[in-house]
């Protein structure tokens, strides 16, 4: 069964939102302020599932309200939709995922389903309930729920990046930027953080393509044949081809099913020329020198960067691998020191 998401802002459906809490009221008091998501499934229109996502601060997000009608419980939906909700945590900077449910004498089945998925005891809201809801008491399995255990989960960055790849190389074949290439003559190849595995929140989507001339001619009429994809957008490029990189660069957005934004960076390169192929060989050169701290590094640096200025992956590598950077705030002091490094020729 194939389950899709989408991120909505209005027509939020309380049906499902009532199934996780008491009363509308109540959600009102957190879901304007959330990030909200709803699951599909194929061949029904109505979402199957809602869940909602509350920023606490810098590091942590709660996961305020989690639903599954209950036509669609018991088919594996629910552990899909808090594995999306740790992507779009990590996605967005976090570093880990927090929810409450009732406490062991109360809600035992509910806490072996979240640890099940990962989470773990982190601490209680003594009274959260009963001062919450004074005048209506809520029970579970005839029991007064009245303290909040509250569950946790550390957003495991080697396992997300893993998630982005395959997303990233879903989106390939879904805009069809391969195939279109392809039909002009292209040889295609994925360097950079998809092919070396240390894509994190900044979603691009690196490609060199070769072709002899015409190149121009080529790589317009790659471009009409990608264009033709609805989802493809914000294509500009750069003709460098009287420069010494023989290049025309070409960028472009693709939006997927779910609403996500992937940026395309296709670089057309003459055959033969001087950058043909280096690329490539830095990228499997990184990966062959990466170590389980290296890579860890380079993971986290890319997380914890800020949102509005990501780093560019090549300093990042260059930093750790050369440096022995192993965190972000260590990367910014380096990059003070380091403000316009070249490297154009560096070689892992």
């Amino acid at each position: 069964m194939k389950i899709t998401f989408r991120k909505i802002e209005n027509n939020y459906p309380y049906n499902l939102l009532l199934q996780a809490d008491e009363t509308r009221e109540g959600i009102d008091t957190y879901l304007f302020d959330s990030e909200v998501w709803v699951a599909y499934v194929s061949q029904r229109d109505e979402p199957v599932g809602v869940m909602c996502l509350l920023p606490l601060d810098d590091d942590t997000v709660e996961l305020m309200n989690i639903a599954v009608d209950e036509s669609y419980r018991d088919k594996g939906i629910g552990g899909v939709m808090i594995e999306k909700a740790v992507e779009i945590a990590a996605s967005q900077g976090y570093h880990e995922v927090i929810l409450g449910t009732g406490t062991e004498d109360c809600a035992p089945d509910q806490i072996r389903f979240y640890e099940r998925n990962g989470f773990h005891n982190s601490h209680l809201r003594e009274n959260y309930f009963t001062e919450k809801y004074p005048d209506e008491p809520i029970f579970e399995n005839g029991v007064q729920l009245r303290h909040m255990q509250v569950l946790a989960r550390c957003i495991d960055l080697s396992k997300l990046s893993q998630i982005r790849q395959r997303e990233a190389m879903r989106v390939i074949r879904d805009s069809g930027v391969e195939e279109a290439w392809k039909r002009v003559g292209a040889t295609v190849n994925l360097i950079g953080s998809v092919k070396s595995g240390l894509i994190m929140k900044n979603l691009d989507i690196d490609l060199h393509v070769y072709t002899d001339e015409p190149m121009l001619e080529k790589s317009i009429a790659a471009m009409d044949l990608l264009q033709q994809n609805p989802s493809i957008s914000h294509v500009r490029f750069n003709n460098l081809l009287d420069t010494e990189e023989a290049c025309v660069e070409w960028h472009a957005q693709y939006k997927s099913v779910e609403g996500t934004i992937w940026q395309l960076d296709m670089i057309h390169i003459r055959r033969g020329s001087t950058y043909d192929g280096v690329m490539e060989r830095v990228t499997e050169a990184i990966a062959k020198r990466l170590t389980p701290e290296t890579r860890d590094a380079i993971l986290r640096i890319k997380q914890d960067a800020p949102n509005d200025m990501p780093p560019r992956g090549i300093e990042v590598y260059y930093a750790v691998l050369e440096a022995g950077v192993r965190a972000y705030n260590e990367f910014a002091d380096w990059k003070k020191t380091n403000p316009n490094i070249n490297l154009m020729n560096w070689r892992p």
